[in-house]
């Protein structure tokens, strides 16, 4: 690997602060690169990145853009350290794609989902109705979640520590409903186990895996006949504290977002919602018999 491609790798990791996920992501996207191309990565032309774009015609536009980001972000950093008199993308746009928007819960259908009751005990009862009141108040990722430990969760002030994605640390919050769940949830929890700190556990005393989670809240779908997934609870706690009158500043802070464009999109979903209320209570957009 050549030096300044390691560099960069470092830079992601270090100063950047992103995952190993997406260094991965990067690194993978600038090795392509340099197989299509088969040239040294500092004499790219940008005739270079216009073949490269056309040998992508036949992948997606979303996954384009990706890779177009990677190589702008690398050769915008060599470009920084002088490695290069020019940046060969500089005028280069990434591919426009339209953001699928995300999946959410509707009122009726959330009312169902709290009320429902999975599990075949007690305590898998009052443990699965906790893990859907958390995704709800918290918007947790399934992997924040599944990592949550006891020692992260101050009861007094109703507020979750969390360690996000590049290993950030964020603040969260849940409602007084789900904090007599939780306490409901700990004293049966000490019946079980005592030396494992994950809050979220098996009938084993283990820590569930975000698998596990994913599964448990997919048979609770099946059986009210909605598709429900992790990130989909994500997205309605978004949603909701957006329709209650909460800022995109606040949302962006307690998902962990580190871009605010990231967060925009749930404003889409509030207009949708907006509009179907409007046509719905519109004398003038209400259907005559």
């Amino acid at each position: 690997m050549e030096e300044y491609l390691d560099l960069f790798i470092k830079y992601l990791s270090s100063e950047k602060g992103y995952s190993t996920n997406t260094v991965s992501s990067y690194l993978l996207d600038l090795k392509q690169f340099k197989n299509e191309i088969n040239k040294d990565l500092l004499l790219v032309t940008s005739e270079d990145v216009d073949y490269f774009l056309y040998s992508l015609k036949d992948v997606s536009q979303r996954t384009q853009a990706r890779k177009i980001s990677s190589l702008k972000s690398f050769y915008s950093f060599l470009f920084k350290l002088k490695y290069l008199p020019t940046n060969p993308l500089f005028s280069f746009t990434n591919p426009k794609y339209k953001k699928k928007l995300p999946d959410y819960l509707f009122k009726k259908q959330l009312l169902e989902l709290l009320t429902y009751k999975e599990g075949t005990n007690d305590f898998l009862q009052i443990r699965n109705k906790l893990i859907i009141l958390l995704f709800i108040d918290s918007g947790l990722r399934v992997s924040e979640l599944s990592n949550l430990k006891i020692k992260n969760i101050d009861i007094q002030e109703n507020t979750l520590t969390i360690l996000g994605k590049g290993d950030k640390l964020r603040y969260t919050f849940f409602t007084d409903n789900t904090k007599n769940q939780l306490l409901q949830y700990l004293e049966i929890r000490k019946t079980i186990v005592n030396k494992n700190d994950f809050v979220i556990i098996n009938y084993k005393g283990q820590k569930i895996s975000a698998r596990g989670i994913q599964k448990m809240l997919k048979n609770v779908g099946s059986n009210l006949e909605i598709a429900i997934h992790p990130h989909m609870l994500r997205h309605t706690f978004a949603t909701i504290l957006l329709d209650e009158g909460g800022d995109l500043g606040l949302v962006q802070a307690i998902l962990g977002h580190t871009s605010l464009s990231t967060t925009q999109i749930y404003t889409h979903i509030s207009n949708v919602d907006l509009q179907k209320k409007y046509q719905n209570n519109h004398p003038h957009s209400k259907k005559k018999n």
